[in-house]
C-alpha cells in the first residue's frame, strides 16, 4: 500500500553517478585552463559590478569556489 522507494532516490544516484564521472573525466583530461576560463578566475581576483562582456556573478561564484577548495585548475573546471 506504501510506496517504499522515493522518486528521489534515482534521481540523487543519477546525480551521484554524474559527479563521479565528471570528477574522473577532468583528472584524467589535461587540466588546463582555457583563455576564458583563466580570464573569468582573474576578474574573480578584482571585484567590479560589472565586466566588459559580463555581469558579476561569475567573479563571485568563482571566488566563493576557489575560496573553499582552493585556487587550483581542478576546482575552476569543476565550476
Amino acid at each position: 500500500m506504501y510506496k517504499t522507494e522515493t522518486t528521489a532516490t534515482p534521481f540523487l544516484l543519477f546525480i551521484i553517478i554524474l559527479s563521479v564521472y565528471r570528477a574522473f573525466m577532468l583528472y584524467t583530461i589535461n587540466p588546463d585552463l582555457y583563455i576564458d576560463e583563466a580570464y573569468y578566475w582573474v576578474w574573480s581576483q578584482n571585484f567590479d559590478w560589472g565586466y566588459y562582456s559580463k555581469p558579476p556573478m561569475i567573479a563571485w561564484v568563482i571566488s566563493l569556489a576557489t575560496g573553499l577548495a582552493g585556487e587550483s585548475s581542478l576546482v575552476m573546471k569543476s565550476i
